[in-house]
C-alpha cells in the first residue's frame, strides 16, 4: 500500500507571501533608492536570501512524499527514492519560534545509501510519516539517536513506531 503527501496550498502561498515581501523590502530599495556602501550590501545580501527562500518554498510545495511498502520516495524537483533495507539513519529535530519552546516546527531527514529525504512538519500526515520511518529504521537496526527519541516522545510516536495516543 502507498500513500502520498504533500505541502497544502495554504502554506505555500503564506510562505511565498512572506517571501514576497521580504523581497520587496530588501531588494525594492536597491532598484528604486540611491544606496551605496554597506547598507547597499547588507540589502543585496538579504535580496539573496530572500530569493533562496522563495525557491526553496516553491521546490518544496513541487515534492510529494510517497511512502510504501517499498520504502519512501520524494517525487517532483529533487527527486529520490530510499528503500527500506538502504535505510541507514533518521534524525527528527525541533526548530522553536520562541524561547518557551511552544511554537515551531520539526524537521525530518531520512537518510539512505548516498541519498537523503527531508521533510517538514507542515507536510499533510507528518506523523504518520514519522511513525512509518521509526517503525522501518528500528526493523532494520538503525540507531535513533536521543534528540530523535526525545522528539520523537514529543510528538507521540513511541519506539517501534507505533503513535502512542495516550500522550498526545
Amino acid at each position: 500500500m502507498m500513500t502520498r503527501h504533500q505541502y497544502s496550498r495554504r502554506q505555500f502561498i503564506w510562505d511565498e507571501t512572506k517571501a514576497v515581501i521580504g523581497l520587496i523590502l530588501t531588494g525594492g530599495p536597491l532598484f528604486f533608492a540611491d544606496i551605496q556602501g554597506v547598507v547597499f550590501a547588507i540589502l543585496a545580501v538579504l535580496t539573496v536570501l530572500f530569493v533562496g527562500y522563495a525557491a526553496q518554498t516553491a521546490l518544496r510545495h513541487l515534492t510529494v512524499i510517497e511512502v510504501s511498502d517499498d520504502g519512501i520516495a520524494a517525487v517532483g524537483a529533487r527527486p529520490a527514492n530510499i528503500p527500506w533495507d538502504r535505510l541507514r539513519g533518521i534524525r527528527l529535530r525541533y526548530y522553536s519560534t520562541r524561547r518557551d519552546r511552544e511554537q515551531g516546527w520539526m524537521h525530518l531527514v531520512v537518510k539512505g545509501d548516498g541519498t537523503t529525504i527531508r521533510i517538514e512538519s507542515a507536510i499533510d500526515s507528518f506523523t504518520a510519516i514519522v511513525s512509518r520511518v521509526t517503525l522501518e529504521a528500528e526493523q532494520h537496526g538503525v540507531e535513533l539517536g536521543a534528540s530523535t527519541r526525545i522528539n520523537l516522545d514529543a510528538i507521540g510516536v513511541a519506539n517501534g513506531g507505533v503513535t502512542n495516543t495516550a500522550t498526545k
